[in-house]
Parts: C-alpha cells; structure tokens; sequence
C-alpha cells in the first residue's frame, strides 16, 4: 500500500488524500480508487484504456507495443499480467502443474502467447466458461516463466519439487523391476526344483549325465539361488546361460515323465 502511494504521488503528483482507500479484489485487503481526471490518466499512461480519433477513451485491445518495445519491459508486462490475471497450481503430489491467465479478450490472449514466444516460452490458448486461459503445464516452463517474470525463489522450488517427484519416480521404477525379476526367479526356481524332484522320484536322476546330476543336487540344496550364483557353484563355472541349458534338459526330461504318465493312462 505504501509504496503505490509513493509512486502515484511521484509519477502524477496525487497526495493520499485524493485518493480513496477500500478492499481490493482477490481477497487483497487494501486498494487505492483514483478516479475522475486522474483515473483517466493512469489508465491512459497504462494503455489499458485509448483516445480514438474522434477523441473518446476505449479500452484497449492486446497488448500494446510501446509497453514491451525492449525486454525488460516486456518482463515486466507478463509479471504484472500474471499478478493481475494469473494464477498457478502446484499439487503436493508433483504433478498437474498448472499456469495460468485468464483473460477476456482474444487478442490480449494473442498478445501474451506472443510475448511468451519471444522469450521462448509456449503457451497454449483455450476458451472456459467464455474466457480465454493462455496455460503452461510444463514444469520446465513453468520455472522459466517464474524466473523470467522475477519470481526466482518460486523457480527454485519448482525446480526442486520436480526433481525430487522424478528421483521417486526412478526409486519405484527400479524398485519395481527388482520385484518383478525376484519373482521371476521364484518362479524359475520352483519349476527347475519341482522338475528335479520328479526325476528323482521316478528314479531317472541316477541315469542322467554328470553334469545334469550334479545341477540338480545343487538346486535341491540351494532352492534360493538364482541361475548365476548355480552355476559360481559349478566345477568349472558356468555361465547363466549355461546353467538355463542344462536346466531346460532337465525341465525337459521330467515332461516327458508327465507323457509317458498320461499315455500309460
């Protein structure tokens, strides 16, 4: 409140009591209400409001050039816009972020897609309940957009949210890869195990070769193992892919155990 006191008296010569204090919209709980003559300036002085040629005062349409003809201007123009008709929504969970203004003409819509583009910022335009809402739901976006407007302690949290949601993101992704490959495992596992035990119930392991006989004792004593650490165990080693051939051998051999069962049938 003060220091829009202080530059009104500044830039127009208004003193503070040619002015009326009151509530202000959004909730603000002070707004200063200049009116008549000096009304007219400001807002002449702002172009939001224009002298046509037959001299009578409209408001203005987009964005006028002579207040973003450099960018420092243009920055400042997007961060009062944004303060004017903006709002953001970070959700606690780090997704659905949402920028936003909502404006009421089309071409001041236009015109901030534009400023935007000049500083490589892209927003969209759509229409809602008769408004048109120029958005960014880009969480880089939306950072750049805070910084460039000088928000930069708002960028930084941003910044940080995003890469903390993406940290989680990667944890459960691998968390749930390791799940998925120990089941994987489990199930491998209690196939070859079951296989084994088939054969040695039949009698059929004693007629194997060595090298599948020595496998299957190993399974049955270490059912945790994965393939890799079977066949550490192995003498000479073998490799994971060594130890999945010989135990398709022997998951083979007990299938046909299964067959030879259902033909006696």
């Amino acid at each position: 409140k003060r220091r829009v006191d202080v530059l009104l008296h500044k830039l127009y010569g208004f003193h503070s009591d040619e002015t009326e204090t009151g509530t202000g919209l959004k909730h603000q709980t002070d707004a200063f209400r200049v009116t008549g003559q000096a009304a007219e300036r400001l807002l002449e002085d702002c172009q939001i409001m224009v002298r046509g040629a037959d001299g009578l005062m409209r408001l203005s349409e987009g964005v006028d050039p002579y207040l973003v003809k450099d960018d420092g201007a243009a920055r400042r123009y997007l961060a009062g816009a944004f303060i004017a008709a903006g709002s953001l929504n970070v959700p606690s969970g780090g997704t659905g972020y949402h920028l936003e203004f909502c404006v009421g003409q089309e071409a001041l819509a236009r015109g901030l897609r534009g400023l935007g583009a000049r500083f490589e910022i892209s927003l969209k335009q759509a229409i809602r309940r008769g408004k048109n809402v120029v958005y960014l739901k880009d969480s880089g976006q939306i950072s750049d957009f805070l910084a460039l407007v000088g928000a930069s302690g708002a960028a930084l949290d941003l910044n940080d949210l995003a890469a903390r949601k993406s940290l989680n993101n990667r944890v459960n992704r691998r968390t749930n890869c390791e799940e998925a490959n120990i089941d994987r495992l489990v199930d491998a596992a209690a196939r070859q195990t079951e296989s084994v035990r088939k054969l040695e119930a039949r009698g059929l392991l004693s007629g194997l070769p060595e090298n599948l006989r020595v496998l299957a004792a190993a399974r049955l004593r270490y059912p945790e193992l994965g393939m890799a650490e079977l066949g550490a165990l192995m003498k000479p080693p073998l490799t994971k892919s060594g130890v999945n051939h010989r135990f398709e051998k022997l998951i083979a051999a007990a299938e046909k155990i299964q067959v030879t069962i259902k033909s006696d049938m």
